[in-house]
């Protein structure tokens, strides 16, 4: 029959932290890279930020998410919507 072999050792701890502990250690990088991808993680954060912004505080997508989930938000200011969508498009 296929499948994994049956554990035999009890639990050290919670999977539940454990699988916590490792999400959100993968939001950085390993000590001996940081110096090298800082900036490329900065990037990202930054992109993703923007997009985030864009997606969920721009006008036209509000009204999207309420013509199909109805559910609405108030929106950004314009000027701040585009000056995210151009952080984030000049980010890459």
């Amino acid at each position: 029959m296929l499948g994994s072999k049956s554990r035999t050792t009890p639990a050290r701890a919670s999977a539940t932290a454990g699988s916590a502990r490792t999400l959100f250690s993968r939001f950085w990088p390993r000590p001996g890279l940081a110096k090298e991808v800082r900036m490329g993680h900065a990037l990202g954060y930054a992109s993703h930020l923007g997009l985030a912004l864009v997606v969920f505080g721009g006008v036209y997508h509000i009204e999207v998410f309420e013509a199909l989930l109805g559910v609405s938000w108030p929106a950004l200011p314009a000027a701040f919507v585009n000056a995210a969508a151009c952080r984030c498009s000049r980010s890459r």
